[in-house]
């Protein structure tokens, strides 16, 4: 046997046991947090060769009907920081991190099966449900925190050219550009309105017939050479690709790798569309290839990362219609109902207390103090606007005053668009302070109760939500207390740099402040460690330093890994009892080593 060939066999096998060796410890973990780590691509997917893919990443999913967690894999280019940033979010560079509700984690998973099988998935749920969110988060995951998808909305009015191709006039050229503005024009609007009543032409009539229709009416000589041909959602994710910034580029004369199309809306598409996207399916999978008709019949071949998702609501609106049947069965389905107020508390605690998934605020000319930098501040303010949010999500779907049929329906985002406004626009009151509390109420006027038609109902619902909220003193108390508390904080913070800066100039004096400084940021550093990992035990602590010191996932833990591997004392040697249980116990270990103790 060639020893090259087994040496290679030995190093893949030795890299294979490694990679176990992770994902014991991502099988310890429960779902709910967006557990993840990376290894290395071994090359045994040819779909994804380690050159462009150098690693997979490994995450804690959910089964959405056993309630079963999984262990799921993506190939990627993250790297460990980005994968980091991902998870956690990185003000710095503008990276809003995942946020790992149930329902997210359980269409995530969903999605990276149908992914790595080259299945056709859709997701059908309520608005606001976090459709779009999940197949965006993972577009990231594979190509990295920059990338982008395609995304096609059908509705009613979309014809099959818009899925596929069609030709459009040549800008430059004067017998198109005639024929264009007689379009538009209104004897345009009454001749196509007349050739509509006739019978000759309908809303399905591709472009290219209705052109040349309009031609022959004005007596205008057209070629195709008047005309360049536009490609639609399909081509362009089959032949597309995404560069190493993730983004997609597309170029009709070659052949890309593929990308990720997202086909929203499905519920609403018209039969035509249906029947274009019949010419997907394959044999159990995303079909290999189709023919462009549109371009002389030229087979359009799909890329190895061409991935096409599929997105719509529940039947409970109206406006959609079920997916025809013989394109149903081809799809792999999830069914997650509508968006309700549990989901909503839990990625308001997810966001203000947990702190996941957005940019810090920080603080602007009509702010005074970074609410989002203060989570017991943040989490009570979050609590409010919920409360709000309840109280008119259910109502703006009624018939209103005067027979207003414009619904604006409330969606996760307005609970958003509240605290950025409490975060960049807080009242203040004739003392000179903040004054929480109108800050509230005026982001709840200006977010939810602007919903209404009438003054009358915009003036109920605000009274309402202000005498409720007036009426918890127990909250208003908690508000006021975390707010001075908080002011206090950065005032404190203010007043320490002056008088840093100020003050102090014996070199000897600056260095051990320094130092102190720097022990303060680590014990920072590891509070957020402990909760991003969620440690419970000393022994945990000692198994995730052994593993995560080659993931890089920090770099606290990356240098405690150090010590300990540097450090005489063996792991069995640390001592282990009750003093050291829980969160604080970890806390005084990795202080503890820190020091050198």
């Amino acid at each position: 046997m060639n020893a090259v060939a087994v040496i290679d066999t030995s190093q893949k096998i030795n890299r294979a046991q490694e990679i176990k060796g992770k994902l014991s410890l991502l099988a310890s973990r429960e779902p709910g947090y967006l557990t993840a780590v990376l290894a290395e691509n071994l090359g045994l997917d040819p779909r994804f060769p380690s050159e462009k893919f150098p690693n997979y990443v490994y995450f804690r999913g959910q089964n959405s009907v056993t309630g079963e967690a999984e262990t799921m894999k993506l190939p990627t280019r993250m790297s460990a920081e980005e994968l980091q940033a991902f998870r956690k979010g990185d003000t710095e560079k503008g990276v809003c991190g995942f946020i790992p509700t149930s329902k997210g984690i359980q269409m995530l998973t969903h999605l990276a099966h149908s992914y790595m099988e080259r299945g056709m998935p859709i997701l059908e749920g309520g608005t606001a449900l976090g459709k779009t969110y999940a197949v965006k988060s993972l577009a990231k995951l594979v190509y990295g925190n920059n990338a982008k998808i395609l995304h096609f909305y059908c509705n009613t009015q979309i014809d099959t050219t818009e899925l596929l191709a069609k030709y459009v006039p040549n800008t430059g050229d004067p017998a198109a550009i005639k024929v264009g503005e007689f379009l538009r024009s209104e004897q345009g609007k009454e001749w196509f309105d007349e050739k509509i009543a006739s019978g000759h032409i309908d809303t399905n009539t591709p472009l290219e017939r209705l052109l040349f229709d309009a031609a022959l009416h004005l007596n205008v000589t057209l070629s195709k050479n008047n005309f360049a041909l536009s490609f639609g959602a399909i081509p362009k994710v089959a032949m597309s690709s995404v560069n190493e910034k993730g983004q997609i580029e597309f170029d009709e004369h070659t052949q890309g790798s593929g990308c990720i199309l997202l086909i929203d809306e499905v519920g609403t598409a018209k039969s035509a569309v249906l029947l274009a996207l019949m010419m997907l399916r394959g044999d159990q999978e995303l079909t290999t290839s189709f023919q462009l008709w549109e371009d002389s019949g030229r087979t359009v071949s799909f890329g190895p990362e061409s991935f096409i998702a599929f997105a719509t609501n529940t039947l409970k609106y109206s406006d959609r219609s079920p997916v025809d049947a013989a394109l149903a069965r081809s799809l792999d389905w999830q069914r997650m109902g509508e968006l309700n107020q549990e989901d909503i508390k839990e990625l308001v605690n997810l966001i203000t207390i947990n702190d996941y998934g957005h940019r810090k605020g920080g603080t602007s000319e009509t702010s005074f103090i970074d609410i989002t930098a203060h989570k017991d501040l943040y989490g009570l303010i979050g609590k409010a606007i919920l409360s709000a949010h309840i109280q008119v999500a259910p109502l703006v779907d009624k018939p209103q005053a005067g027979g207003d049929r414009q619904k604006i329906p409330c969606t996760f985002e307005d609970i958003l668009k509240a605290l950025r406004y409490c975060n960049n626009s807080q009242v203040v009151n004739d003392e000179g302070t903040v004054d929480m509390t109108k800050t509230v109420l005026e982001a709840v006027a200006r977010i939810y109760c602007q919903r209404f038609s009438s003054d009358t109902e915009r003036a109920t619902q605000y009274s309402t939500f202000k005498n409720s909220f007036l009426a918890e003193r127990g909250h208003l108390a908690e508000v006021d207390k975390s707010l001075a508390a908080a002011i206090q904080k950065e005032t404190d913070k203010i007043l320490e740099e002056m008088a840093f800066s100020l003050t102090v100039t014996d070199p000897a004096i600056i260095k051990e402040l320094k130092a102190q400084k720097t022990i303060n940021d680590a014990q920072l550093s590891i509070d957020s460690v402990i909760d991003d990992l969620h440690l419970k035990t000393a022994e945990e602590l000692i198994q995730i330093c052994a593993i995560v010191k080659q993931t890089g996932e920090s770099e606290i833990i990356q240098y405690l890994a150090g010590k300990l591997e540097s450090s005489s004392a063996k792991p069995s040697d640390i001592e282990i009892d009750s003093r050291w249980s829980g969160r604080d116990g970890l806390r005084k270990v990795l202080v503890g080593m820190l020091r050198g103790e």
